[in-house]
């Protein structure tokens, strides 16, 4: 996770973001929660996600 995104992050906020995973080689799904003594990390499964279209092409 990027320092610059935890640094941002306020006691009580909640970042959810798809990270790239070193073991498999996929993408899991990271949430992380900020609270008052520091940073709880979660991986949750395996996903795969794409670039959203605009609808014009």
């Amino acid at each position: 996770m990027p320092p610059a995104w935890l640094e941002q992050l306020a006691i009580g906020g909640r970042l959810v973001a798809p990270m790239h995973d070193e073991r498999s080689g996929g993408q899991v799904l990271v949430v992380v929660d900020r609270t008052a003594s520091g940073w709880r990390e979660q991986r949750h499964g395996f996903v795969h996600f794409v670039p959203l279209k605009s609808g014009r092409e």
